[in-house]
């Protein structure tokens, strides 16, 4: 049985759909909204998302919606789906969880709601990407951008070990924050910032380059800062 609910359409959609899948469009004012479930047939159930077009796509079936200004995405039937958001070439907000994925801009809100794997992309401006962790032990594995500031959580409870393990090259700055589980990464230009709440462990990495220079900055306060070598090449510290 083909099961189909279509209200109020945008601009323009273009849906191949399988057996048993509901897709929702809807438009509230000059907003178009638009809503797809996967049908869970096959584990390469995949979304395509940036500001323009949307595509939902996997073994037997494949949905598009084009200029609506908000699209959600659900991966509920199973499989292991992966979602690929694509931003603007204006200045765009990604946030991302555990759960549930983000990105918006002027004109345009897509999300991804239980896809095991998210995959976003910038595409120019000046973007800003938020991590959230869950409430388990969790690892960040970070590279700075030139374009793409970025702000990691690692989410409560404060007393598990959430880690970043951060790769940069020299001219790495960092400052504490006001508790000692929240701080910022500077770098030089044009590379963009990284700031932190709720991690546990740092791990910075300068690239394995000759030369590189890490400086970290005190507090106020009683400041404990141990430095450890991994080899025996020469290492300058200074206080």
């Amino acid at each position: 049985m083909l099961n189909r609910t279509l209200r109020a359409l945008a601009s323009a959609i273009a849906l191949v759909l399988p057996a048993d899948t509901t897709v929702q469009a809807s438009s509230v004012g000059a907003a178009g909204v638009w809503t797809s479930t996967g049908s869970g047939a096959s584990p390469e159930t995949a979304t395509l998302s940036f500001p323009s077009v949307f595509v939902l796509s996997g073994d037997g079936f494949y949905n598009r919606a084009k200029f609506f200004d908000g699209v959600h995405a659900y991966a509920t039937a199973g499989g292991h789906d992966t979602a690929e958001l694509f931003g603007s070439s204006g200045d765009d907000i990604l946030l991302t969880s555990p759960t549930a994925s983000a990105m918006f801009g002027a004109g345009f809100y897509n999300r991804a709601k239980f896809f095991e794997t998210v995959d976003a992309y910038a595409k120019g401006g000046s973007d800003l990407a938020r991590l959230f962790g869950s409430t388990g032990d969790d690892v960040f594995d970070v590279t700075p951008s030139a374009d793409t500031a970025m702000f990691i959580d690692g989410g409560d409870p404060i007393a598990q070990s959430d880690r970043i393990e951060l790769t940069a090259a020299s001219g790495v700055k960092f400052a504490p924050g006001p508790e000692s589980d929240e701080g910022s990464f500077a770098f030089d230009p044009p590379t963009e910032t990284v700031s932190f709440d709720h991690i546990e462990e740092i791990e910075v990495d300068l690239g394995g380059g000759a030369g590189g220079i890490a400086t970290i900055m005190g507090t106020g306060a009683d400041d404990h800062i141990t430095v450890v070598g991994v080899d025996d090449s020469p290492t300058t510290v200074e206080v």
